[in-house]
């Protein structure tokens, strides 16, 4: 027998049973922020691999040692993937139309 129980990944809604508390409430905000330090700490896990990257690969990635060290340099509230991000796209020139 099949259930007619709809999972989140059926209700078509990204956000649903993503929060444990109320949106808009202090303790919502308490686990959002928790949320948001978790994702960073795993992220910062990750960007550790980076490191270990040859000035090659790096490259052809986009990216330098140069920036992957400031990156891991942040505070650790910050996740270093956005950072690390943010400073490639501003370092972009733009394309002339």
């Amino acid at each position: 027998m099949k259930s007619t129980v709809p999972t989140i990944a059926q209700s078509g809604n990204p956000q649903a049973g993503s929060g444990l508390a109320a949106e808009g409430t202090i303790a919502g905000r308490i686990v959002e922020g928790i949320g948001r330090r978790i994702v960073a700490w795993r992220n910062r896990q990750s960007m550790r691999e980076l490191l270990t990257f040859d000035e090659r690969q790096l490259k052809d990635i986009g990216l330098t040692r140069v920036d992957v060290e400031w990156a891991m340099m942040q505070s650790w509230s910050v996740d270093p993937s956005i950072e690390l991000n943010n400073r490639r796209r501003s370092s972009e020139t733009p394309i002339a139309r």
